[in-house]
């Protein structure tokens, strides 16, 4: 069986006209344009797109001057059993430490020592929960000597005094512990040596650029008689 052929009309020019006069008659998107509420939803949709590309632009910015530092110690690594002697069983002295990576957009530091496993409920009511916090130390400072108070302000601990507390854990009991050291973008946080360290911690967050962490462990041993 043999299909019937199909015929196509032959087209035999094409003469678009892409002019446009004012006897023809207005397109739909002038037409639309000239009703004063399209044209302000318009207006209002450059804005938005216009100020999305600023924020973006800005954010993007902003990131690729992120700002970053290191925190470490001779005497142990992140993770390690924290040395007797940085601990009330030792001398209880403070670590040495160094800070690398300080950039100029760091204006001062500060660092907090905290135990992770304090019992909150023998603390219960009070915001001096830290075993050691100093802030508005200058950015200058890349070292802090072992058993040396540093420069700056010292915040009220955990036993009631202004100074370095080592770890006291109860015997045979093994507590986490952290230090924290913070860049920050101001040149004085304005926290009285009498704040509590949740009250620091809020401060250093609206000026914070960046921090480094070491985190140690520590088991209570017999006190010696």
């Amino acid at each position: 069986m043999r299909l019937p052929k199909l015929r196509f009309p032959r087209i035999r020019h094409i003469s678009p006209s892409l002019s446009w006069s004012p006897n023809q008659p207005q397109s739909w998107v002038v037409r639309w344009l000239r009703n004063p509420y399209n044209a302000t939803l318009i207006i209002l949709l450059v804005i938005i797109v216009v100020s999305g590309i600023v924020w973006l632009t800005n954010r993007t910015g902003s990131s690729s001057k992120k700002v970053d530092i290191q925190l470490s110690s001779p005497s142990f690594a992140n993770g390690d059993n924290l040395p007797t002697q940085f601990t009330c069983d030792g001398e209880n002295i403070s670590p040495e430490f160094t800070i690398k990576k300080v950039s100029k957009e760091v204006k001062t530091l500060a660092i907090i020592f905290e135990d992770l496993d304090i019992d909150k409920e023998q603390y219960k009511g009070s915001p001096y929960l830290a075993q050691q916090m100093v802030w508005n130390i200058p950015a200058t400072v890349t070292t802090f000597v072992q058993g040396v108070r540093p420069p700056g302000t010292m915040g009220r601990t955990i036993s009631g005094n202004y100074n370095y507390n080592g770890p006291c854990p109860p015997v045979g009991k093994t507590h986490n512990y952290r230090f924290t050291v913070y860049a920050l973008s101001t040149d004085s946080l304005a926290v009285g040596a009498d704040s509590g360290v949740e009250d620091l911690k809020k401060a250093i967050s609206a000026v914070e650029l960046s921090k480094s962490e070491l985190n140690v462990s520590y088991t209570g041993v017999n006190k010696k008689d």
